[in-house]
């Protein structure tokens, strides 16, 4: 398995549980897992692969195609996409950039699994974008989905208050009419 190397900035106690605030370090593999007791420890390969001066034009590009996917993708998710944009569009490394967005938005641990086990940055990048598009078809269909839903909620509602309205001029009707027909 692929994790990361972290150190830990904030620890807090919560309810019995530990919410931990860390700071990524590298990507590492695990080679050897051990329990004893209450204490686990692990031989790890760290590995890292920066990118000099940001990629270049290649790391710019993927930039741009990763800033455009996410905009997609923010489109579907609302009241914190302003911040993870504002945050994103200050990233000029794709590999920081790519990590970012897929922590922020990422639904699935799989995905997150899959981009966290890719080391070569541009190939992360690729794999990210192929996510992102994936993820917005699924969000687009459910949307559609649910306006389909929402429209025949509307257009029963309004069928039942047409009926509504027609079974009172009925009886409206019915009751005017009462008087003559009796004289009759």
């Amino acid at each position: 398995r692929v994790g990361t190397v972290a150190k830990i900035r904030q620890s807090v106690k919560n309810d019995g549980s530990i919410h931990l605030l860390c700071e990524c370090r590298a990507r590492a593999s695990v080679i050897d897992y051990r329990r004893t007791g209450k204490i686990a420890t692990a031989t790890l390969i760290a590995k890292e692969i920066s990118l000099a001066d940001n990629g270049g034009v290649r790391g710019e590009a993927y930039c741009r195609k990763l800033l455009d996917a996410l905009e997609e993708m923010l489109e579907f998710v609302g009241n914190a996409s302003s911040a993870i944009r504002s945050e994103a569009s200050n990233m000029v490394d794709p590999s920081l950039l790519c990590d970012f967005i897929a922590s922020a938005v990422l639904v699935r641990q799989a995905d997150k699994q899959a981009i966290l086990e890719e080391f070569d940055p541009f190939d992360r990048c690729e794999l990210l974008i192929s996510v992102l598009k994936s993820e917005c078809d699924l969000m687009r269909y459910e949307h559609e989905i649910q306006e389909k839903a929402r429209g025949r909620i509307v257009q029963g509602q309004r069928e039942y208050y047409l009926r509504e309205q027609l079974k009172i001029i009925e009886d409206e009707l019915y009751t005017d009419l009462v008087p003559y027909l009796e004289n009759d």
